[in-house]
């Protein structure tokens, strides 16, 4: 959360926390955005494709953290399933940073967002719980994420922030066509 990164309890949580927040967003980014993307575009790959192959790249980066889990003394069955969990939801947000570096060309902007979900986490559900001290504020609470998921897909697909087409594909050699412009 923000409040261990701006007063952590210990050195180690503000180590983590740089991390994390800063330095785990900008090199990953700029490796498997800023590098792969715009090479794998100027091979004449369409956007779409590239859209969806860069991230297995991504996620497929984040496997070795079963090694710690297992080192942790985690069991196996449990690691293998975080692992194909973590695989799952990284790709996911490579595709949308992959789509959002094409729309954009700015590693910046990726970077940004992929900070801002290291920092916010997966989303947190156990306000339905009864004993929660947020349980009687669980409807605004879904109202909250519904209209997020809403406005994110609106954003994802909207041409009134971001004009098509993209210019990276023409940038690095690549042919953007209109077939091939994700919509």
């Amino acid at each position: 959360t923000i409040l261990s990164f701006i007063n952590p309890i210990t050195p180690e949580e503000r180590l983590k926390s740089i991390r994390n927040l800063i330095i785990a967003p900008w090199t990953e980014e700029v490796v498997f955005r800023g590098c792969m993307v715009p090479a794998l575009l100027g091979s004449g790959m369409s956007p779409l494709r590239v859209t969806f192959l860069a991230p297995l790249f991504f996620g497929v980066a984040h496997v070795h953290h079963a090694m710690t889990r297992l080192a942790k003394g985690e069991r196996v069955r449990v690691v293998i399933i975080m692992t194909i969990f973590q695989f799952v939801y990284t790709s996911l947000f490579g595709s949308y940073a992959a789509y959002a570096f094409i729309r954009t060309g700015s590693v910046m902007a990726v970077t940004l967002s992929h900070a801002y979900c290291n920092w916010m986490g997966l989303p947190d559900f156990r306000f339905v719980q009864p004993h929660h001290p947020l349980y009687y504020h669980r409807m605004p609470l879904f109202v909250a994420y519904l209209c997020g998921v809403f406005a994110f897909k609106w954003g994802f697909t909207s041409t009134w922030f971001l004009p098509y087409p993209p210019q990276l594909p023409a940038m690095v050699g690549g042919v953007a066509l209109e077939s091939d412009i994700i919509r």
